[in-house]
């Protein structure tokens, strides 16, 4: 097997479908159906709406852009961070945004939840394993997470995360995090 880093779309890969996620991983992109062309263009549409409608004039909000998810870069407090790197050893994970939450956390009075965009009108659960993934791995930068929170087309979903139960703790095991 290739040593390669694990990145968010080998994480769906894997939760749409565990073979599908193998070749991802030996270095191989394989083909990808029209289905998944047309759901990523409605996803990334759905990104482009959510981030134009936070940075327009009328808002008055704090947002952050393409950073390294760190401890001292989210640590400033931004309302929405948009496009953070996670990086380690083992993964690049890219988090379509975070949100500003109250709460205490190792950042300090609030904490960050993560949002993830998607093509389609309800979230899947694919989206909602995602969205814990990727929970957990922002207690790595900023201790424990209170929520999870889904865009798509429709309306914003939250859910409590689960960094803790035996569902997380398999999928926790299953990517070696």
């Amino acid at each position: 097997m290739v040593n390669t880093e694990i990145s968010q779309g080998t994480i769906l890969a894997f939760l749409n479908c565990r073979y599908r996620a193998h070749p991802l991983l030996a270095g191989s992109e394989g083909v990808k159906t029209e289905f998944e062309v047309m759901m990523a263009e409605r996803r990334n549409e759905a990104k482009r709406k959510a981030v134009e409608r936070f940075s327009g004039p009328p808002a008055s909000l704090e947002i952050l852009h393409d950073l390294p998810l760190v401890r001292a870069t989210i640590r400033e407090g931004a309302t929405y961070v948009f496009d953070a790197v996670f990086k380690d050893d083992f993964s690049e994970v890219s988090f379509d945004g975070l949100k500003r939450m109250p709460g205490a956390s190792l950042l300090g009075d609030f904490h960050y939840i993560p949002i993830a965009f998607s093509g389609s009108r309800r979230i899947q659960r694919p989206q909602r394993l995602l969205l814990k993934v990727l929970a957990l791995l922002l207690t790595r930068v900023q201790g424990p997470v209170g929520l999870v929170h889904a865009r798509g087309c429709s309306r914003p979903q939250e859910f409590p995360s689960v960094s803790h139960t035996r569902s997380s703790r398999l999928n926790q095991n299953e990517f070696g995090l």
